[in-house]
């Protein structure tokens, strides 16, 4: 009898745990995924090209058009070079020296120039760090980002349309959140907040970037993107509070300090942006870019010689810069000449 107790004492332990458990096993109404591959596919118009990077867009959109076949006229190209491969990075005989990410960057400054008619997205958790060609920029779109050139006037009504026809249902929905699932959301209320800010819908927008703030709690790049889009529009009290927290969760510490940098300079400190740009290429010695806002800020801090030597050695980590090769030439050397 003892035995026969025992032994139906330990079938009922799982199941209690089972019951216990079941809210957050319970996945029926998460339709995070599927939600993310639409919105995306959403936002673009007929034969557009879309770039994707980081998880929770390449996956999605993987199961979107392989699975529901969604919008197969938009041309995909996966950052990572693993699904929707692009075609040999090899082209026009560039030199085999160069790492894969810069060669990757020159395929899609051609995708960029020679688009025609087709706008070009950019599905990506860390837009700012994406090198476009001279003369163009990326802007919000959506959830997504859109090149278009220096100086476009943006129709922000026209991006406002395109959030009303975004697939929200998961995001009203109670289910127990993973990491991924959070981050997601969590972009998804950070564009929606940057895009009020634009629109002139301040304290709606900052409501929503909280918001973000709060659901993405542990995220590596919320706090950090968040921190540039507020100083980049002169939230400087809320962008400092925001890069704060950055230095606390964000592993890429040598960004997080160039983002500092970025602030300072902003604001008119020009030491402590130096003193920012200059941790930031001690951490990260191969990023070029760092040492080219290294190079500006010794610039405008009235140290050409420093200026010179970090603008050099961000082109000897990527010589395909002719835009600091011209800023060289028209402000360093052809001064140092007059001199």
């Amino acid at each position: 009898m003892a035995k026969h107790l025992i032994r139906g004492a330990c079938g009922v332990v799982p199941v209690i745990f089972m019951i216990l458990n079941f809210s957050l096993c319970d996945q029926s109404r998460n339709y995070t995924g599927y939600e993310q591959a639409l919105n995306m596919l959403r936002t673009t118009q007929h034969n557009d090209i879309l770039l994707v990077s980081s998880d929770n867009y390449v996956f999605p959109v993987t199961y979107g058009r392989l699975v529901e076949r969604m919008r197969e006229d938009v041309r995909l190209y996966d950052r990572y070079n693993l699904i929707f491969q692009m075609p040999s990075m090899e082209f026009q005989g560039r030199s085999r020296t160069k790492t894969w990410e810069q060669k990757r960057d020159q395929f899609e400054k051609h995708i960029i120039i020679g688009r025609g008619r087709r706008d070009v997205f950019y599905g990506s958790f860390g837009p700012y760090s994406i090198n476009m060609p001279e003369g163009y920029t990326l802007v919000p779109y959506g959830i997504l980002h859109k090149v278009v050139k220096e100086k476009t006037t943006l129709n922000l009504r026209e991006i406002e349309r395109t959030w009303e026809y975004y697939a929200t249902e998961s995001l009203q929905e109670s289910f127990y959140r993973d990491f991924m699932n959070r981050e997601v959301s969590a972009f998804f209320y950070f564009s929606l907040g940057k895009h009020l800010i634009l629109l002139g819908q301040a304290s709606r927008g900052l409501e929503y970037l909280r918001l973000a703030a709060t659901i993405g709690y542990d995220d590596t790049l919320i706090p950090s993107e968040t921190g540039i889009f507020l100083t980049d529009h002169g939230y400087y009290e809320e962008a400092r509070q925001a890069l704060e927290r950055a230095l606390i969760y964000n592993e890429d510490l040598g960004s997080v300090y160039n983002n500092w940098g970025y602030y300072y300079h902003r604001i008119g400190d020009l030491k402590n942006a130096v003193a920012s740009f200059k941790k930031a290429v001690e951490l990260k010695t191969e990023r070029f870019n760092f040492y080219n806002n290294l190079g500006f800020a010794y610039y405008e801090l009235g140290d050409k010689t420093a200026s010179e030597l970090a603008l050099k050695q961000s082109l000897l980590i990527n010589e395909d810069q002719p835009e600091i090769k011209r800023f060289l030439s028209d402000h360093i050397f052809k001064e140092e000449h007059i001199q």
